[in-house]
């Protein structure tokens, strides 16, 4: 196991204050609120043979919205459509400030190609950005 200065050396190498309980509670709040009120992750990794689908964390007053999409290939060709979340189950949710978020699962008309490529969102919040990096299902192995 490590230590607490093992682990705070840690943390503050990742920018958090560790300065005191109430600065790691405020870096947690933090963390959560960043998390819960993007629709996208930062990254999103997907294995080529997957369905194509990203999990989007939403108001739920837009959890039952059709949230268009667009992918930007590295190539340069875009892949469009619309994913309508009317009727998909719900996933974990999170109250924040008085709203409450949910997670749902949106899939995506688009067979995935291998490579780094860019996925954008618009919801009633905004137009949102990730990096989608799509790799083999198994990596070559001598």
């Amino acid at each position: 196991a490590a230590t607490t200065e093992a682990l705070q050396a840690i943390l503050t190498a990742f920018g958090v204050d560790t300065s005191s309980a109430a600065a790691l509670d405020g870096a947690v709040e933090a963390r959560l609120r960043e998390e819960w009120t993007r629709p996208l992750p930062r990254t999103l990794v997907l294995g080529e043979e997957q369905d194509a689908a990203v999990c989007l964390r939403l108001p739920e007053a837009e959890s039952e919205d059709a949230i268009p999409w667009v992918i930007e290939w590295e190539d340069g060709a875009r892949s469009e459509g619309v994913a309508p979340l009317a009727g998909l189950a719900a996933g974990d949710g999170r109250q924040l400030d008085g709203v409450r978020y949910v997670e749902k699962t949106a899939p995506l008309s688009a067979p995935l190609r291998l490579g780094y490529h860019a996925l954008l969102v618009r919801t009633r919040s905004g137009e949102f950005r990730t990096r989608l990096i799509v790799g083999p299902a198994r990596a070559w192995r001598p």
